[in-house]
């Protein structure tokens, strides 16, 4: 009678093509891990301002998948995408979402960007949207910066 060890009896039962997955995940895990090695570097973090918060009936879909290119200046860092909610009136649901593609821009000394965010009142569910903005020291907004280099992203630029 042949000796059959616990690990031989369990990889014994996959068959030729779940080996060839198998081997499949393993490479990409492999090369994903090589990937990545450098972060991007971004921009310096303010909140969003109260009055920045707009009153919207739905929220945007997830964010956009955006390719990054590489960095153009060593002082450049990378402003992510964002949705922006344009208001029309005539509109039947108020406005509609438009995506703003994420670039790399040179920040002025003592300004700070504020991602985009959507909250919802625990009172009464009413959903409030925030765009992403940038800031000076005293937390006014200002101007974005210059975008050198814009991501980009294989969908739809406006939401319907």
């Amino acid at each position: 009678m042949r000796s059959v060890t616990v690990l031989g009896r369990h990889w014994a039962h996959h068959s030729p093509s779940a080996w060839a997955c198998i081997v499949l995940v393993a490479a990409a895990l492999a090369i994903g891990a090589g990937c990545g090695r450098g972060k991007v570097p971004l921009p310096p973090r303010s909140p969003a301002s109260v009055s920045d918060y707009v009153a919207v009936p739905f929220p945007p879909r997830a964010p956009q998948v955006e390719i990054v290119p590489p960095q153009p200046r060593s002082e450049a860092v990378w402003a992510d995408g964002s949705w922006e909610w344009d208001a029309d009136p005539s509109d039947a649901n108020g406005g509609r979402y438009r995506w703003q593609p994420g670039a790399w821009v040179v920040v002025p000394e003592g300004v700070s960007y504020a991602r985009w965010l959507i909250v919802r009142r625990k009172e009464d569910g009413q959903l409030f949207f925030a765009p992403s903005s940038w800031h000076d020291e005293k937390g006014r907004t200002v101007s974005a910066p210059e975008a050198i280099t814009r991501a980009q992203s294989g969908r739809s630029q406006v939401e319907e």
